[in-house]
């Protein structure tokens, strides 16, 4: 496999706190297994060239594991990106970039034959991604959105719940999900304003809520607060806030709230807080998935809640070192799924209704770009979808 990873940022290589980092990290476990396997990580900085090297380096002397890994820096254009992957022989390809560039990118990767995997959200569109999963379709390729809380056991156990009806008929369901000012204001503050908290972060949970209950979105409002960020000379929503009424299959209605922002202290203990809860006729379900019960004070920081079920490089019942966790699985899901597909195992679209491929996501696109029209006309009452 000659896998491209597009974009060197901390989701890539780690940053802030993130150690390793998940991408890179999965993909040298996953692929370092077999020797023809190769890894190019890409973007238009040549100054990400000590970064992705230095991380190499660090993650396979961690995971004990060897496996070629290059850097290449880009102008930015389709043209130099198609080029890049017909010199390297490219087959599959995870996109981890800026949402503002997903179309383009992923485009011209599916054109090209490439299987993506993409970071949410896909796009801001339905017009973009039925694009995208048309091309997909025609080219016989896998398209996968990397909405890693369907692997979450904590999500799974909720999932559970509500398939053997142990809640009841569900009434409601309540989303808490805020970031680190730093977030917005250093570490996307060169493209921020092409996003908002909502579609950069929230629909982490609108896809897991249409995922969880099988349902439908009919209809939502939406409304957003500024001035924190606009002070700070940044162009985006401070908070976000979203009442959605959803369908299950049965026909049976019921609504959910997100409430999003990213303008929590940077001294807050968590990098992300996040919280739902689930309220059924016969039960009620809180989870909490930003203080999952271990804290620590560490050498030179300050006090946080950890999640080393996300993804980490923990020590194996073996001794060995091993990347683990939901982050993780979502990502080496999609590595073993393309080689399934490469090697005439499987075809792509037998992955249909059992990933979050763009055929199963549109709907969490729908809802992307219906608050995004409720935002930027100001709607303040429900509009149908």
């Amino acid at each position: 496999m000659k896998l491209l990873i597009l974009g060197a940022g901390m989701y890539v290589t780690g940053r802030h706190f993130t150690d390793a980092g998940t991408v890179l990290t999965s993909a040298i476990q996953v692929l370092a297994k077999e020797k023809q396997n190769e890894i190019t990580v890409c973007a238009t900085s040549p100054y990400n060239s000590v970064i992705v090297d230095d991380a190499a380096e660090r993650i396979q002397e961690a995971l004990g594991l060897s496996i070629n890994v290059n850097y290449i820096s880009y102008d930015g254009t389709t043209e130099s990106l198609a080029k890049i992957v017909r010199e390297r022989a490219i087959n599959v390809a995870i996109v981890a970039t800026p949402d503002h560039l997903h179309f383009e990118q992923v485009k011209t990767l599916l054109e090209l034959g490439i299987h993506c995997l993409c970071v949410k959200p896909l796009v801001p569109t339905v017009k973009q991604h039925s694009i995208l999963t048309a091309l997909a379709d025609k080219n016989f390729l896998l398209g996968v959105i990397e909405f890693h809380k369907r692997w979450d056991e904590s999500n799974l156990l909720a999932k559970k719940y509500i398939s053997d009806q142990k809640l009841g008929t569900i009434h409601n369901i309540s989303v808490n999900y805020s970031q680190r000012l730093m977030i917005p204001c250093k570490i996307f503050e060169g493209w921020v304003r092409h996003t908002n908290i909502f579609q950069y972060l929230g629909i982490h949970y609108v896809d897991l809520i249409l995922w969880l209950t099988e349902s439908k979105p009919l209809r939502l409002c939406a409304l957003g607060t500024h001035g924190i960020l606009n002070d700070r000379g940044i162009d985006t929503w401070d908070s976000v806030h979203v009442w959605l009424v959803l369908r299950r299959q049965h026909g049976e209605e019921f609504l959910s709230q997100f409430n999003l922002s990213w303008i929590d202290s940077d001294s807050s203990p968590a990098l992300s807080n996040q919280h739902f809860s689930i309220l059924g006729s016969e039960g009620r379900l809180e989870i909490d998935q930003s203080n999952r019960g271990i804290s620590a004070t560490l050498v030179n920081q300050p006090m946080q809640h950890l999640n080393p079920w996300f993804s980490e490089i923990l020590p194996s019942p073996d001794g060995r070192s091993e990347m683990q966790g939901y982050g993780f699985k979502s990502i080496a899901q999609f590595l073993k799924d393309t080689r399934q597909i490469i090697d005439y195992k499987e075809n792509a679209s037998s992955f249909i209704g059992r990933r979050p491929t763009f055929h199963d996501c549109i709907a969490s696109t729908q809802v992307i770009e219906a608050v995004n029209h409720c935002l930027k006309d100001s709607i303040n009452d429900f509009i149908d979808l």
